[in-house]
């Protein structure tokens, strides 16, 4: 088993991003992120895989069913964006609680940091995200590449 995949390793995955989170207390627009000058220059050059881990805390009265929908919406990023090599997503199942609110985790595989630099401006991507709007009142963006 990919180690990478692992329960173990996602659930400790998480809690250092919520510690990180936590603790940065600074955020950014979307705009100041989606450029590829600005990827490029904040990732290593790496031939290898570039995770792209995404945590979202909806509206306490969120619609369960406009949340499958973001779930769906996310998912078929992958068959528009040519980028996206793998998606998983699934649902906090921990029983630590410090989710701290943060219930779907969302995880797209990349071929390096070029993929996610045609990822970030695309359209698709843009449009998704706007969909967004009024549903989640909170989100975490991780990238990381693989080692």
């Amino acid at each position: 088993m990919n180690c990478y995949k692992s329960p173990l390793f996602i659930i400790n995955a998480f809690a250092i991003i919520l510690t990180i989170g936590c603790q940065s207390g600074q955020s950014t627009s979307a705009a100041e992120q989606t450029t590829p000058e600005t990827v490029n220059a904040s990732l290593e050059t790496s031939p290898g895989q570039l995770r792209h881990l995404v945590l979202f805390k909806f509206k306490e009265d969120a619609d369960p069913a406009d949340i499958k929908k973001v779930g769906e919406g996310f998912a078929a990023l992958q068959e528009k964006i040519p980028a996206i090599q793998d998606f998983e997503w699934g649902l906090n199942d921990s029983p630590s609680g410090m989710n701290k609110g943060f219930t779907h985790c969302y995880l797209i595989t990349f071929n390096g940091k070029e993929g996610l630099a045609e990822y970030l401006p695309h359209p698709d991507h843009h449009a998704f995200s706007s969909s967004l709007d009024g549903l989640v009142v909170d989100k975490l963006i991780i990238d990381y590449l693989v080692n």
